[in-house]
């Protein structure tokens, strides 16, 4: 009994079997349905020609195991073939090509309306915009750039509406004396790119020249006197030590401040040789990087006296030193 109807029974087994397994399968990579947005690219555009405008997106729904859909998303094209066709308006269909294991259900827009153009050339000014800031301790002294003038290539109308060239100069990369490369972009009256539009150079080449906002100089010492020495007493020299003293000044400052004085020494007491430490007075903006105060050394001898007299002629005995 158990062995009648034997095949039967095995086919079942074996249908039960698959049927479990078909189940399973299906439960982790369903049939599924996606759709999938490409650009539309226009293929064998003829020489001399151009599109007028860039062509819009596609939705293409693909169909097919989920497993297959979602490795299809990056493989899909959406195409127009534009072999043959002249200057003008054409309505073209649009080709999609897709892995074999997706099928496409549908495409949208499945045709589109395409204008050829021929292709001009024309030049068009560069204009350099200025962004960010420059390096701490520099001023910008002046930029340079070239060429100044490029040409633009595309559809007649693309390059009808490219009003100039626009380079952006990141203050903040400037390194002084070495020049930068910059991508220029074409742009409308309204400063907005226009895309499909070639430009000959590609790059613009600008200098921007730094200079820093202080300077370091070393500048002599300069010992100003206030009043005379008493009748009788003669100034034979003012010695400073140090002779001359670092300062950091204003690059626009160069040239104007040409020294550093000392506060005032009065000399109408004096009655003797003597030194002193005076305060260096600094103009507005400058600074010292040495000491504030030098060493001021004053001689005072006395004239010479008739022969005979004691001391003619001598320097006078010195002060003591502050």
């Amino acid at each position: 009994m158990l062995l009648r109807n034997l095949p039967v029974k095995a086919a079942s087994v074996l249908l039960a079997i698959f049927l479990w397994f078909w189940v399973i399968v299906n439960e982790r990579n369903p049939i599924l349905e996606q759709p999938v947005t490409v650009p539309i690219v226009a293929s064998d555009i003829g020489a001399g020609l151009a599109l007028q405008e860039d062509l819009p997106k596609a939705e293409v729904r693909l169909r097919g195991l989920k497993r297959d859909v979602e490795d299809a998303a990056g493989k899909v094209d959406a195409t127009v073939v534009c072999r043959g066709l002249g200057e003008g308006s054409h309505r073209l269909p649009v080709t999609v090509r897709k892995p074999e294991e997706v099928t496409v259900v549908s495409v949208d827009p499945d045709r589109v309306s395409i204008v050829l153009e021929g292709i001009i050339s024309g030049g068009r000014p560069v204009e350099l915009r200025r962004t960010g800031d420059l390096p701490d301790g520099y001023e910008l002294a002046g930029v340079t750039y070239s060429p100044t003038t490029v040409q633009a290539s595309g559809s007649r109308s693309r390059v009808d509406r490219v009003s100039r060239v626009l380079a952006s100069l990141d203050l903040a990369r400037v390194v002084p004396g070495v020049p930068l490369s910059l991508s220029a972009r074409p742009v409308d009256s309204a400063g907005a790119i226009v895309d499909g539009v070639t430009i000959s150079p590609n790059s613009i080449t600008v200098k921007a020249d730094l200079r820093p906002l202080v300077v370091s100089q070393t500048l002599p010492v300069r010992v100003r006197t206030q009043g005379s020495l008493a009748a009788g007493l003669e100034l034979v020299s003012v010695g400073v030590e140090p002779p001359m003293v670092t300062v950091l000044l204003p690059t626009s400052r160069v040239g104007e401040v040409t020294h550093i004085d000392t506060e005032e020494l009065p000399l109408s007491a004096a009655r003797a040789s003597f030194a002193r430490n005076l305060r260096l007075a600094l103009p507005e903006g400058v600074n010292l990087i040495s000491e504030p105060e030098v060493r001021v050394s004053v001689r005072i001898a006395v004239p010479a006296a008739p022969s005979g007299e004691a001391g003619a002629g001598e320097d006078a005995p010195p002060d003591t030193p502050d």
